[in-house]
This record gives C-alpha cells, sequence and structure tokens, in this order.
C-alpha cells in the first residue's frame, strides 16, 4: 500500500508560521527597508516566500488578504508574489470579489478586479460582482477607474457576458435617444403653441 508519509505530508503552513513569513515579507518590502539586503535579510526572505508557496491554496488566500488589506508595504511586490502562486490563486478568488463588495474603496476594488483578471477565465465566480462593477460610476470623478477595469476584466473571464452587458447599454442608448427626441418635439411644440397663443402687444405711443 501507499506509505502514510505521502498521504500525510504537510500541504499548508501553521497559521503563526504563515504570519510570521508575511511578517518577514513585509519587513524586506517597506518602504524604509535597508538595501541592499543582508544577508540575514536575503535567507529570510527567501524562507518567507518558500513558506508561502508551501503553504499552496492557504497561502494564495493570505497573500490575496493582505494585498487588499491597507498594510501592504509595496503593492507591486505583493501582487507579483500573489501572480507566482499559479493555480493555487484560485483558492482565493471569494477573497478577490469580497474585495470588490465596496467599490468606492477603489484601491482594494482596483487591486481584486486586475487579479481576477490575471487569473482569467477560471474566476466565473466573479462574474457577477464584475457585471455590476461595469455599471459603477464614481460621484467623485469623471472619468473612473473602476469600470473599464470591470470592463476588460470581463471580456477576457467570460467573453459572453461581456457582449450582453455591452448590447444592455447599447439597448438603453437607444431608449435614451428616442426619450430625448421626444422631449425635444414637445418643447419645440410647447413653443410654437404659446407663441401662437401670445396676444400681441401695440407698439403705438
Amino acid at each position: 500500500g501507499e506509505s502514510e508519509g505521502e498521504d500525510s505530508a504537510p500541504n499548508s503552513l501553521d497559521p503563526m508560521e504563515m504570519e510570521e513569513a508575511i511578517a518577514v515579507l513585509n519587513d524586506v518590502w517597506r518602504k524604509d527597508a535597508p538595501y541592499p539586503r543582508t544577508d540575514q535579510m536575503q535567507q529570510q526572505f527567501k524562507r518567507a516566500e518558500n513558506a508561502i508557496r508551501t503553504a499552496g491554496d492557504a497561502g494564495a488566500i493570505r497573500v490575496a488578504e493582505w494585498l487588499l488589506s491597507d498594510n501592504s508595504p509595496d503593492d507591486y511586490e505583493v501582487a507579483h508574489l500573489f501572480g507566482s502562486l499559479g493555480s493555487h490563486r484560485e483558492a482565493a478568488i471569494p477573497t478577490l470579489i469580497q474585495g470588490m463588495e465596496d467599490l468606492k474603496n477603489k484601491l482594494a476594488a482596483g487591486k481584486a478586479i486586475r487579479e481576477l483578471d490575471a487569473i482569467g477565465p477560471p474566476a466565473q465566480a466573479a462574474v457577477p460582482a464584475l457585471l455590476r462593477a461595469t455599471k459603477y460610476r464614481d460621484p467623485e470623478e469623471f472619468s473612473g477607474t473602476i469600470q473599464p477595469q470591470a470592463k476588460a476584466a470581463l471580456k477576457w473571464i467570460d467573453p459572453d457576458a461581456y457582449v450582453d452587458s455591452q448590447r444592455s447599454y447599447a439597448d438603453l442608448g437607444v431608449l435614451l435617444g428616442f426619450a430625448l427626441a421626444y422631449l425635444a418635439f414637445l418643447g419645440w411644440f410647447a413653443r410654437r403653441y404659446y407663441r401662437k397663443r401670445k396676444p400681441s402687444v401695440s407698439t403705438n405711443a
């Protein structure tokens, strides 16, 4: 039979070990970290990255949480680490979807959308949240960033859903065009009617 050692091989880290790895990476990537790194820092860095990768799905979920939080020391480095986790990123899709719940938090929502876009078609579960984001208009921005990012991600993850959403926008545009034309006609008609009924004013002294 198969050896028990192979069956019981650990595929995730103890939570304390995970947090220790995150803490080490946080120290290495913070803006005021000494550079170049000392040999000891470099060794700790490699051990921490290896610990995250060894954690598999659990590591991907924790890195996604870290990336979406306000405690990320360097979004580029954390996102790069997350991207290196391959198919394990799919386990973090619910975490990324949760990061899109508050679209007013543009920083977290934008990062979540970018990572879902990078995962691609396996992120089908995110389609409803992305559809909602394609309709979001930031009241504080003339041209928002969330909406175009969501459209690009949706187009890659589910092209059919993207086409349907664009068709809905086109239909709405046609209806709006008719409504504006009708209002313009009413305005024109009202002006003509008012001019016809307006009594003439004598100009005699």
